[in-house]
């Protein structure tokens, strides 16, 4: 991809660069602002804004209209293009146009985009978009990775202005992209979770960041656990398979029941709900302690 809006690749680990600038549907004073290669060689996808460049943006015609998303994916090595927005809108207030898209390394066809003012995600290759905007606030996304070392499925965005912002743990949307039609046809679906360690806490509580230190909180302690609900049940309903070791012992005995209730489901909402499961044989929780800073 140039600056001067001509899209090149090659199949020889670069000794020869192939113009594949065919874009049949693309609007005159584009420019390009990501591309990404797919799962396999012939996949790549592309994104794109119509203006945006001080030197070309005077020409722009003022009934064109700028304001719009533009992603275009080809399946064969450049060969042809197709405009994929579906589900994206074009009327955004703080600007509808796509910054960066990102595949999952992990999962085909899952993708995510950032705008001018939220993220986006597509379980289908891009054939459609949905929200993906949590409490993310109106911000520019300039950039996404997927972290997926050291056992992470994290999604990392970086904003214009704001920082960065880490969705944790992307594994249910791994598995709806890969198995959307057995989730949407069950009444109630536990996601296979990512694989949790049991780590000794930090104990030292009474020692917080200076308010001079950037920080964020933690993910929560323990094995992360996502299911889904098609509908609100009529009553509690509960994980007996998510079970701690049997240890045996007074100690252990006098949080048992204290567990079993945790087992219960902590949202009986429909939807797409998370509850984090302590590894240890009782819970346990860092106390609360307050500080002016």
């Amino acid at each position: 991809m140039s600056s001067t809006g001509q899209i090149y690749n090659t199949m020889d680990r670069g000794k020869l660069w192939n113009n594949v600038t065919n874009i049949a549907d693309l609007p005159p004073h584009t420019n390009f602002t990501s591309i990404t290669a797919g799962d396999d060689v012939n996949t790549a996808y592309i994104t794109g804004r119509i203006g945006g460049d001080p030197r070309s943006d005077a020409a722009i015609p003022p009934t064109v209209d700028t304001d719009v998303p533009l992603i275009w994916r080809t399946t064969d090595a450049g060969k042809s293009w197709v405009r994929i927005v579906n589900g994206m809108p074009s009327d955004e207030r703080t600007g509808s146009w796509v910054n960066v898209l990102r595949a999952d390394p992990e999962q085909p066809g899952l993708l995510f985009a950032g705008t001018e003012t939220t993220v986006y995600v597509s379980l289908d290759n891009g054939d459609h978009w949905q929200l993906l905007r949590q409490n993310l606030p109106s911000t520019s996304i300039r950039d996404i990775d997927l972290h997926t070392d050291h056992h992470q499925n994290d999604l990392v965005i970086g904003t214009y202005g704001r920082g960065f912002w880490v969705l944790d743990d992307i594994t249910p949307l791994r598995q709806i992209a890969a198995n959307a039609q057995a989730i949407s046809s069950s009444s109630a679906y536990l996601f296979a979770p990512q694989d949790a360690i049991r780590a000794r806490m930090n104990s030292n509580w009474d020692q917080p960041f200076s308010v001079e230190v950037p920080h964020a909180p933690n993910p929560p302690y323990g094995a992360i656990v996502d299911y889904c609900l098609s509908h609100q049940p009529n009553g509690p309903i509960s994980t007996p398979g998510l079970r701690l070791p049997r240890q045996s012992g007074a100690h252990h005995d006098q949080h048992a029941a204290a567990a079993d209730r945790r087992r219960r489901v902590s949202s009986l909402l429909a939807g797409l709900a998370r509850v984090a499961r302590p590894l240890h044989p009782y819970r346990y929780e860092p106390r609360q302690l307050g500080f002016e800073l």
